[in-house]
């Protein structure tokens, strides 16, 4: 028979069974236990700077604010950390906004003024703009008439950039663009510009303060517009042929609209008091009085078209003379060196690609081959092969002929 194994007998184990320790080992366990226990040491929480307390606005205050009707309600000031200043890095081409606005800044500072070392002066307040040009204020007084100048306004024309651009939001006011005077063969197609000129062209239709327009030629425009069933709104027109016709129609049909207006005297007996410079020609003014609210209205006295002006000189600082076809004109005014440029700046514009010429003197003679004409005839200029240096051919009053080229000069016509 199998003898049974039995199971080993595990013993617990106790105090006895332990090791004791070594007389080393007992030394520090009492150098450990007979040292002072530390110190408590107070517990302080973790505080944040308080922040300072702004009272929010009321959302009523804040609406008006923006709208303008109201003031703002000052904020508390804030106490800001200034950053310290950084060090520039040099770079050749720097893109920072202050070298960005250095173009506007020369726009916008006065002549020989120095440029401020630190920030931009602030620009000046700008003038009232009137209504039209030559609105004036009732006196009550019969003195002599003035049209709104430009005296301390110097414009130029600059290059379209992208490097700085300024934009308002939710303003209070508005800009309207207006056309003053058409250049000689302009072009005015872009459908951007023709909406501005017929929103101008209407609104002055049916406004009493423009000085320009008289009553007749408002009538006739209201005419135009209800034939083409236009409102007193351009956002009305949907085609461009209806506000080119509109715009054409207000060029060629409304003798001062498109002028600008220049202050002038004649001479003793005279009683010019405005000069008017439109694509046209010249024209001399005067305003007269009428019965209504805005009885003033400016009244032609003589109109003369580029082709009738032989030449202009200036005489003096404020004196102009019109050499014409028939007459010598003279005009004085402060103006006279804007009037004298921008007459010959049309009269240039109008002789490129002219097919006419007129005559300075007067030529009579009885060779048939040759041309007779008198000073401020106007030739038109006739092809001819072999003809002579220093002469041409042409035909005036239904005659043709040779006559010298000294005696005429290219016609603005």
């Amino acid at each position: 028979p199998r003898v049974k194994k039995e199971p080993p007998v595990v013993k617990p184990s106790g105090r006895e069974s332990r090791p004791a320790p070594s007389h080393e080992i007992g030394n520090i366990i009492k150098m450990y236990q007979s040292r002072p226990p530390p110190e408590p040491q107070p517990f302080e929480p973790l505080r944040r700077a308080p922040k300072p307390f702004i009272k929010r606005n009321d959302p009523k205050n804040e609406a008006l604010a923006k709208l303008g009707m109201m003031s703002p309600s000052p904020q508390p000031p804030v106490k800001k950390k200034i950053p310290p200043p950084v060090k520039p890095r040099p770079s050749s081409a720097s893109s920072s906004i202050k070298e960005k606005q250095l173009p506007l800044l020369s726009i916008f500072r006065a002549e020989g003024a120095p440029p401020a070392p630190q920030s931009p002066p602030a620009p000046p307040v700008p003038p009232p703009a009137p209504e039209d040009l030559g609105r004036q204020e009732p006196t009550g007084k019969d003195s002599a008439v003035t049209v709104a100048g430009d005296d301390g306004i110097k414009t130029q024309l600059y290059k379209l950039t992208t490097s700085v651009s300024f934009s308002y939001v939710d303003p209070a006011w508005k800009i309207f663009l207006r056309k003053e005077v058409f250049y000689p063969k302009e072009n005015f197609s872009q459908p951007y510009c023709l909406n501005l000129l017929c929103e101008q062209i209407i609104r002055d239709t049916f406004s009493d303060s423009c000085l320009r327009i008289s009553r007749e030629e408002k009538r006739k425009m209201k005419d135009l517009l209800m034939e083409f069933r236009v409102g007193n709104n351009a956002k009305s027109i949907q085609e461009d042929g209806i506000k080119k016709r509109i715009v054409v129609a207000a060029r060629d049909n409304w003798a001062n609209y498109f002028s600008r207006l220049f202050p002038v005297q004649g001479e003793k007996g005279s009683d010019v008091q405005i000069l008017g410079v439109s694509h046209r020609g010249v024209r001399l003014l005067k305003v007269e009085k009428a019965a209504g609210y805005h009885p003033e209205h400016l009244k032609v006295l003589r109109s003369y078209g580029f082709a009738e002006v032989l030449s202009v000189e200036l005489k003096g600082s404020s004196s102009l003379e019109f050499s014409l076809k028939t007459e010598q004109l003279i005009l004085h005014s402060p103006k006279a060196p804007c009037i004298k440029a921008m007459v010959e700046l049309f009269m240039e514009e109008l002789r490129q690609d002219t097919n006419y010429v007129v005559a300075l003197r007067s030529y009579v003679v009885d060779d048939k081959s040759l041309l007779s004409f008198h000073r401020g005839d106007l030739i038109e200029l006739l092809p001819m092969q072999g003809v002579e240096p220093g002469w041409q051919f042409g035909s005036t009053g239904g005659r043709c002929g040779l006559f010298p080229t000294s005696l005429v000069q290219l016609a603005p016509a």
